[in-house]
């Protein structure tokens, strides 16, 4: 099983890295030419950080049931 609280410090020490590879660049050369290479790069982070686990079966048919369960019916006029 994956440790939660140890996952979740990774990301923030990954996403400080980010930021503070970022920072310098952007203060030099400003936002603009570095948007999409900045887009990349996180998202490659936020990727790999969320990255979907296989769901059992089991687990499937819960998170299913529980959805339904607190779901409103349509109101029809």
């Amino acid at each position: 099983m994956v440790n939660i609280e140890n996952s979740f410090n990774n990301f923030i020490l990954t996403m400080n890295a980010w930021e503070l590879h970022y920072y310098r660049e952007v203060r030099e050369e400003g936002l603009i030419p570095l948007k999409e290479k900045m887009k990349r790069h996180i998202d490659a982070i936020f990727l790999f950080f969320t990255e979907k686990r296989k769901e059992s079966r089991a687990a499937r048919y819960h998170c299913s049931a529980v959805t339904h369960l607190n779901t409103r019916p349509p109101k029809y006029s």
